[in-house]
């Protein structure tokens, strides 16, 4: 995994990550980070502290949320992404 990180905010702004039978690249920028799987594009938004909280596919269409407890716990059975 190889990635560009932004000085100023501490964060990566690109990444690129290769497994055995795919490609994966983000890219993030003001909120959202484009995922590009395999040249497949999606877009995590994500709250004020970067974490993931939607996901929708490139026509706009909400694909998943995430819904974690107070406390930053994924509940029983969630998965996104």
């Amino acid at each position: 995994s190889e990635g560009i990180y932004s000085s100023k905010l501490g964060v990566p702004v690109f990444q690129d990550e290769v497994t055995d039978n795919s490609k994966t690249q983000y890219l993030s920028a003001r909120g959202a980070q484009l995922r590009l799987k395999d040249g497949v594009p999606s877009w995590a938004h994500l709250d004020y502290q970067g974490s993931p909280v939607a996901v929708s596919d490139a026509a706009g269409a909400l694909v998943c949320r995430e819904h974690d407890t107070p406390y930053g716990e994924k509940p029983v059975g969630a998965a996104c992404g």
